[in-house]
């Protein structure tokens, strides 16, 4: 793999709805779905190393290394927690939001979710 140094984190906390974990280092990839606390799924595997150059790519055209450090909608009680950190050779990123996102989310979540085998 060229990318010398990739590392993800992506933590999506509901309410409502199951929690999702992504961690990837390098190629290999984990993923844990959790509800009210109580691990449902935990799976570890590695990564297509073509998949995951394509989405190494969607990270730098979307903008995702431009995002702000926190994104929040105001007055919404039971709504989503979530946190990204990035590091690789294009750059690092911390981001978090409460119940507000930045503009390029969702292509961004979907992607990653793909990329996971979590994709419904």
């Amino acid at each position: 793999m060229n990318e010398s140094v990739f590392n993800v984190s992506v933590t999506v906390h509901t309410f409502y709805s199951n929690s999702v974990h992504i961690e990837i280092c390098g190629t290999l990839c984990t993923t844990v779905i959790s509800k009210e606390g109580d691990v449902i799924e935990e799976k570890s595997f590695t990564l297509d190393e073509g998949k995951l150059f394509s989405f190494i790519a969607l990270l730098d055209k979307i903008g995702v290394f431009a995002w702000e450090s926190h994104y929040n909608r105001c007055c919404m009680l039971d709504g989503t927690v979530w946190t990204v950190k990035i590091s690789s050779n294009h750059g690092q990123i911390h981001s978090a939001g409460t119940n507000g996102y930045p503009d390029n989310w969702a292509p961004f979540y979907e992607a990653l979710r793909k990329l996971a085998g979590l994709a419904e």
